[in-house]
């Protein structure tokens, strides 16, 4: 019996044995098979979100392209005004006439109004640089719209002065030479 007994258990023993290594095996094709199919899905689906994100991306670089050749427009055109508001101002400097003072100021007022219509486009530093330049250029103007009054003054002062006494018109002259350097 006891033959027997070890012959049962041997036999079931043995066929557990082979019966639990089909089992595993057969996992493991299984668990192959469903992560291929697994790795395959998630392919798919990254592939297809790639895609979507191309489309997205390429929609944004033709924005970004045209913003950027709208901004490079503007750069160009608001340099040919400050160009010009620099020719303006260099000629204020070296000789204040009204004639003079009014050019620059109206250089000035279109470099402004451009520098505000553009500001869309305009980086915020250089935006808030130009605003301050032009500030200055305020401050500038004042100074040579008084200093331009006053040369005005003299010259009407110097004519009447010579319609009265031309023994005078010497000494206030170079009175008035001196002034106009100094402007």
């Amino acid at each position: 019996m006891n033959d027997l007994v070890v012959a049962v258990m041997g036999s079931v023993g043995g066929t557990a044995v082979i019966i639990g290594g089909l089992s595993a095996w057969l996992g493991r094709v299984w668990a192959g098979r469903i992560l291929a199919q697994d790795q395959q899905r998630y392919r798919e689906e990254i592939e297809c979100i790639k895609k979507e994100y191309e489309v997205h991306f390429d929609g944004l670089k033709a924005v970004l392209m045209r913003y950027s050749e709208s901004q490079f427009d503007i750069y160009r055109e608001l340099w040919g005004s400050l160009c010009e508001l620099k020719l303006s101002t260099d000629t204020l400097w070296t000789r204040a006439t009204p004639g003079n003072v009014e050019k620059f100021s109206e250089q000035l007022n279109r470099t402004r109004f451009w520098l505000e219509k553009s500001s869309r486009f305009i980086e915020d530093r250089h935006y808030a640089t130009l605003k301050g330049v032009f500030d200055e250029f305020e401050q500038f103007l004042i100074g040579k719209v008084s200093a331009a009054q006053l040369i005005a003054a003299w010259s009407l002062l110097r004519q009447r002065l010579q319609a009265q006494s031309g023994l005078a018109v010497d000494r206030w002259c170079r009175c008035g030479t001196r002034i106009r350097h100094c402007s």
